[in-house]
């Protein structure tokens, strides 16, 4: 299987400084790989929602429950798949410098499939009964469990406490990880908003073009509610993005994976110099700097005129 083994996280990727550091370095490793976000969300949302969307045109449920039951399940099922899958593409790409091959990646998502699934089915539990009965334990699990799919895609089955480890990383850090939770979740529904709004002024500009008879004349048009929820997916995805920068800067920060210290210029100066342009380099230095003995020279012999 090829989850059966541990992922290299062994590559350069400094400590977390803080909300803004992690804010920053998040959005800018998500939209250095955007075009995978959005094959994944093509391939594997795009048709559920575009079927789930239809249903509802000719027939919706009367039942307000099991609508939000049905979203709920087809925003989520498939998230157990696509999120260990993005992980593996981008610890593969920061690592060797490349993405790799699209249908490895989906092979790693599958295997890690189950335990994902099984995991958080436990840990969704224990959220929904901490915030039934306090709002503050639902959120602490929510907390402690953030990293798990991150822990179950990069550690494997070597990892026989995802649960536990992933609690052990984020205990030091709650704080930081609530506020820039909190500061992605914000954004992703802004930006939401805004290209639900762009898309529902393009509808009612082809509705007051064509006319009533035009195909956009339904208020909640399939195609139109099918595309606001995939952009909403594609712009959650960062939160998964989010617990993967959190990951690889915790690990480094208590010394799991030896953190890549830059020399100083001069010293890869030194370093980049080849052994042999040194040696040559150093001996017509010090033959400009050391001065030339004087050579003795021999007594100058006078010659005296002979006497007549």
């Amino acid at each position: 299987m090829a989850s059966s083994r541990r992922l290299d996280t062994d590559f350069a990727f400094r400590p977390i400084l803080g909300v803004g550091d992690l804010i920053s370095r998040t959005y800018q490793v998500y939209f250095e790989h955007f075009q995978w976000v959005l094959y994944l969300a093509l391939f594997f949302f795009s048709p559920i929602l575009i079927a789930k969307n239809l249903w509802y045109s000719f027939s919706p449920p009367e039942s307000k429950l099991i609508k939000l039951w049905i979203d709920s399940s087809v925003l989520s099922l498939p998230t157990f798949f696509t999120a260990p899958t993005l992980v593996f593409i981008l610890v593969k790409s920061l690592g060797e410098g490349k993405a790799p091959p699209f249908g490895e990646a989906l092979r790693w998502g599958f295997n890690c499939f189950p335990r994902n699934f099984g995991y958080h089915f436990v840990t969704g539990l224990f959220t929904i009964l901490g915030l039934v009965f306090l709002v503050v334990p639902g959120i602490l699990v929510l907390l402690w469990y953030s990293l798990l799919t991150v822990v179950i895609t990069v550690e494997g089955p070597e990892q026989a406490d995802p649960m536990g480890r992933s609690k052990a990383l984020v205990q030091k850090h709650m704080g930081l990880l609530f506020g820039a939770g909190i500061l992605v979740t914000l954004i992703g529904l802004l930006c939401s908003t805004v290209s639900g709004g762009v898309i529902g002024f393009v509808n009612g500009l082809a509705i007051y073009a064509m006319g009533e008879r035009g195909p956009f004349v339904a208020t909640e048009h399939w195609a139109m509610a099918s595309l606001i929820e995939l952009m909403a997916v594609m712009f959650n995805m960062a939160m998964g993005v989010l617990a993967l920068c959190c990951y690889l800067g915790w690990t480094r920060e208590s010394n799991e994976v030896p953190v890549e210290k830059e020399a100083p210029a001069v010293e890869r100066n030194i370093a980049s110099t080849p052994a042999a342009n040194a040696v040559p380099l150093v001996r017509a230095k010090a033959r400009k700097t050391t001065k030339a003995a004087p050579k003795n020279k021999a007594p100058r012999t006078v010659r005296r005129p002979k006497k007549k």
